[in-house]
This record gives C-alpha cells, structure tokens and sequence, in this order.
C-alpha cells in the first residue's frame, strides 16, 4: 500500500462530454496540461484549489473539503492498480467551471503554492476529421 507521494502540480483536465468526442479528443494535446512545476514539499491536506475563467474565480475550495483526502486517493488506486515513479493522479476539482468556449482563458491561479497555469482554449483539430465523416 502506497502511503507518500512524491509532490503536486496543477493540472488542467478538460474532458468533453460528447461521447464520440471523448475517445477521440482526450488524446488531444490541448486536454490536460500539466504544470507550471511540481513542488515536492506541500501537504496535500489543505491546499487551495482556486481557479478563474476569463479572469472570474469559478473554483475556490481547499483539498481539506474534498470527498476523499488525497492519502486515500493514492492508497485506494495503489491497491487497484500499479502506481510507477512519475504517475499522475488527478484528484478532481470543485464544482464551478462548467461549460469552455474557444478563445476562453483559464487559469489554475493557486493550488497551494504550486503557481499558476494558464491556457487558451483553441478549437481542435481531431474534431475537425470527425466532422468530415
């Protein structure tokens, strides 16, 4: 049973809702950016978790209210699952983001003191093959 992880970062996971959709675009590269940088000496405990969308909070929580603490995150899909050296493992996020546009900004503004990590959301090009067909 795993019981330590090795430090926490930012991710950014933007899953579409359109069946035909997800399995083709989660490989898109524009679906899960991951950074700026992984800090290796946070508790995971009580992090904020505060994020805005064209510069509104929509996300602003702690990682203490979450449904499972991260500890029983890591040890539960360490029992299900082998967890190697640089894995990841997105915990979820609050509620508040709802639905992205293209030419929306997004910022991760603080996960602890983690920094901040912005993208734009541009359209893709795998849906523009499956509009095709």
């Amino acid at each position: 049973m795993v019981r330590k992880y090795t430090g926490a970062t930012a991710p950014k996971d933007a899953i579409e809702c359109d069946w035909h959709v997800f399995i083709t675009e989660q490989v898109d590269a524009s679906f899960c950016p991951i950074g700026p940088w992984l800090v290796t000496d946070l508790d995971p405990k009580n992090l904020s978790i505060k994020l805005t969308l064209n510069g509104e909070t929509r996300q602003n929580s702690l990682t203490s209210v979450m449904i499972f603490p991260v500890a029983k995150l890591v040890s539960f899909i360490s029992e299900i699952m082998t967890l190697n050296p640089g894995d990841t493992i997105l915990t979820g996020t609050p509620a508040g983001i709802g639905a992205l546009n293209v030419g929306d900004v997004i910022s991760v503004v603080e996960i602890g003191a983690i920094g901040i990590l912005t993208n734009q959301v541009a359209e893709s090009g795998v849906k523009n093959i499956i509009d095709k067909y």
